[in-house]
């Protein structure tokens, strides 16, 4: 299901076969270290990742800024240490790149649902 939503994506030229192949990539990091098998938590967190990918590999920059009061949920929410360490882990797996502050913001956002399943982040 994943692979043909991204291949939608690389039809409509919105990400190259190159993110293409690093989103599969991380979709076996969930299924085969963090052993999250909940294909559409996954998905929703992976699409995501798919456009920060892809605004990097373009140089292009995340208008959206995340509001403060957010932001501080996500620093302040009990599993943000977990999160940086699952996204530490995930970003040595797929091969680290490197994002912007505010693209890695809401990275954490969307990581905090995946591993907080269907509760709200605060």
């Amino acid at each position: 299901m994943l692979e043909e939503k991204l291949d939608v994506l690389v039809v409509a030229d919105v990400i190259d076969e190159d993110t293409k192949k690093y989103i599969l990539k991380a979709s076996d990091f969930f299924q085969n270290e963090m052993k999250i098998n909940d294909e559409t938590k996954v998905e929703v967190f992976l699409i995501h990742l798919a456009m920060a990918e892809s605004r990097r590999r373009k140089n292009e920059v995340l208008d959206a800024k995340m509001e403060e009061i957010i932001r501080n949920e996500v620093n302040n929410h009990h599993n943000f240490a977990e999160c940086k360490e699952v996204w530490s882990r995930l970003s040595n797996y797929i091969g680290e790149e490197v994002y912007s502050e505010n693209e890695l913001e809401f990275i954490y956002l969307h990581l905090l649902n995946l591993l907080e399943g269907d509760k709200d982040v605060s």
